[in-house]
Formats: C-alpha cells, structure tokens, sequence
C-alpha cells in the first residue's frame, strides 16, 4: 500500500530513490519479469524492443514484431486504442489498461490487456502487456453458459404454459 509522506508533500514513499540508480539490465528484467510481453516503442509508434516471458505468446510469432510500427501488428478494431494509449503516455495521469486484439500468422486471435508509461525525454514509451486470452476465454464460456441458460428457461415456460392451457380447458380430470 502506498502511503502518502507524513511531512504532507504530494510525494508518494515509492516515487523515492530508495533503491538508488537502477541500470538498464536490471531494469529490464523486472519489466519483463512483471509481464507477458514488455515492449519499447519510439516516439513515432515503431516498436524498437521486445521481451516476451509467455510461451505460448512466443510461438505466436510476437518476435516479427521489431521494427514494426505497433499501430500495424493490431486488429482494426484496435487501432484507435494504440493511437490514445501512446498519446496519453506522457500524462502525468493515472494511465488504464486497454485490452487490444492481435491476429497472428495462423489466423487466430489473441487478447493482450496493455499499459503504457513514458520512459524518457525522448519520447520513448514502455508497453507492459498481459496475456488476456485465458480471461476471454472464461468470458466467452460464461456467455455461452448464460444462453443455455436462457434456453432452458424459455422451454420451461412454453412447456408450463401449455399445462396451463390445457387444465383451464379441460373441465374434467383424467388419469
């Protein structure tokens, strides 16, 4: 939990320097230990590093994506999200995750929940991505589960609705 100094600046305790000046490599690693995929794009949106740690993003062919413009490697639908996440990411604002949609070679779909920070005076932003695609997936099942559901539902009424008709027609009981 991040509690505020008690001096009462606007400060936070982890804006800080208590770990003193981390290197590049260090700096690296925990970026791509914290993510499924970490990426640098320059200021003009053209992705300049990659780092995956998911394997299954691996063989999703994520290492073409050097040299790439980022705006390229996403789905239409997508597109204007990359747009805003690299301009808000020099706001000094809280930056929110956005989930963005990838096709990859064979076709198929994948979902990735990104956030990106500015990482320097030149314009260069670190994207930090999650793989989303379990999560979609259970999405998609709790969807398919609340239409069968609602079928169910529906047979069950039109079934009561002809008993019901049926008794009110019916003056006499049989058996």
């Amino acid at each position: 939990m991040v509690q505020a100094p008690p001096n009462g600046q606007n400060e936070t305790r982890f804006s800080r320097n208590f770990l003193g000046p981390l290197g590049a490599e260090v700096s690296a690693r925990i970026i791509a230990a914290c993510s499924d995929v970490a990426m640098v794009v320059d200021r003009g949106g053209v992705i300049r590093d990659l780092a995956v740690s998911n394997d299954d993003l691996s063989r999703d062919g994520l290492q073409d994506w050097i040299d790439q413009h980022w705006v390229d490697t996403v789905n239409g639908d997508s597109r204007h999200k990359v747009v805003e996440m690299m301009r808000e990411a020099g706001k000094s604002t809280g930056q929110r995750w956005r989930e963005i949609n990838h096709t990859t070679q064979d076709g198929r779909n994948i979902s990735v929940r990104y956030m990106a920070v500015q990482a320097g005076k030149d314009g260069q932003v670190i994207v930090i991505g999650r793989d989303h695609r379990a999560t979609a997936e259970l999405q998609q099942r709790l969807v398919q589960a609340q239409q069968a559901i609602e079928r169910d539902y529906a047979r069950v009424r039109d079934a009561e609705s002809r008993y019901r008709l049926l008794f009110q027609l019916t003056a006499e009981a049989v058996m």
